[in-house]
């Protein structure tokens, strides 16, 4: 084994620093090579399109396989078949004299990276969006043992956790830096902490979290949840999280969900983050705290539900209501109507948005744009 191959707790480092930095994927990507013993490596965040691949693998061979060859991927369907999350080496998959024989293998891969042993996996990205990451290596290497699987067992979460970071970074327009208008609009709280709980950094969400106190509160700079077994819980997440970021053996994060009285629970995303420094300097190793309020649709507008849906000023302010949990009854008193007037209001919000019950109308709308923030 080569004595200048990264250890894995490097490649962990180096994956989630890439999850902020698209520059960096080609380096990642060649450092997965090169810690699987392979002669060639690509990592898509939303198969069938490709995020980066080894210097074997060129633009066009790339977009080739998006648009083509992925159709005759002979790895493909009994790969998904042992389940997205699994890992899967060519012994999982086909044989030997039944690869060769593929157009796959012989007009593609061969000439590319003279791949024939594969080991990879599928993983979620989001809902309905996956990854995949594949490591190739030529047949005279043999296939992949179980000490690499285990390699791979190791590594995959991390992976996974920074493909799912960079996917809600992404989201919200935001890449090297949190707390931009995209993270503000989508109703995300951000956090970035250190190894102790000190906050370096939080978005405008985030800060009205902290003033509030009800979940989370700051304690001279430092970042505490309302409750000891909540707190003791998140300190593990994010002392985790830092050991990952910081190239030693941690997590790939967690969640906790923040109990509050009477209230539905504030929950929190921790995952490894090392936001970059400017000039001289290594990158810090720190936590990134994405945190959703289900109560947090309290300031929808009326004004996106009248121009979306075609409501009137009055079916758009039953609409708010009943998105912050409110009953028929309670709109009715709070606006001085009949309970009928009300139900017949709703009755016309169903028809205009397509939707027939309330639950189903509430689920609607969240996944609209009317629920985020205006300029």
């Amino acid at each position: 084994m080569s004595s200048t191959r990264p250890k894995i707790g490097e490649l962990i480092a180096q994956v989630y620093d890439a999850a902020q930095d698209e520059s960096l994927w080609p380096s990642v990507v060649s450092g997965i090579a090169n810690v699987f013993s392979a002669t060639s490596a690509v990592v898509s965040s939303g198969y069938p399109e490709i995020l980066a691949g080894t210097e074997n693998w060129d633009a066009q061979t790339l977009d080739n396989y998006a648009k083509y060859y992925y159709r005759d991927d002979p790895w493909l369907a009994p790969s998904l078949q042992l389940g997205v999350g699994k890992l899967f080496t060519s012994a999982d998959l086909v044989s030997d004299s039944e690869f060769e024989r593929t157009e796959f293998y012989n007009d593609f891969l061969r000439p590319h990276s003279d791949g024939f042993y594969i080991i990879g996996c599928f993983f979620p990205v989001s809902p309905g969006q996956i990854g995949m990451a594949t490591v190739h290596r030529p047949r005279d290497r043999g296939h992949y043992e179980e000490a690499e699987r285990q390699r791979g067992i190791e590594f995959i979460p991390h992976l996974i956790r920074a493909m799912q970071v960079r996917h809600k970074l992404t989201q919200a327009d935001v890449q090297r830096q949190i707390g931009l208008e995209g993270l503000e609009r989508s109703q995300i709280a951000a956090i970035v902490v250190t190894g102790n709980g000190i906050i370096l950094h939080a978005n405008n969400q985030a800060e009205t979290m902290l003033r509030r106190g009800d979940a989370i509160r700051s304690i001279s700079g430092q970042l505490a949840a309302a409750t000891k077994s909540a707190t003791e819980r998140l300190t593990m997440l994010i002392r985790g999280a830092i050991d990952t970021a910081a190239g030693r053996s941690g997590s790939a994060g967690g969640s906790v969900a923040i109990p509050r009285s009477n209230r539905p629970p504030v929950t929190v995303l921790v995952a490894p983050f090392r936001p970059a420094q400017r000039g001289a300097g290594a990158p810090v190793p720190a936590a990134l705290l994405f945190l959703r309020d289900p109560e947090w649709t309290s300031g929808l507008a009326a004004r996106p539900l009248q121009e979306l849906f075609g409501l009137t000023a009055a079916e758009s302010t039953i609409a708010s209501h009943l998105i912050r949990g409110r009953s028929l009854a309670d709109i009715a008193a709070r606006h001085n109507l009949s309970l009928n007037t009300v139900r017949t209001h709703l009755k016309n919000i169903f028809a205009k948005t397509g939707t027939n019950r309330q639950t189903e109308l509430v689920a609607f709308i969240v996944r609209t744009v009317a629920t985020m923030k205006s300029a």
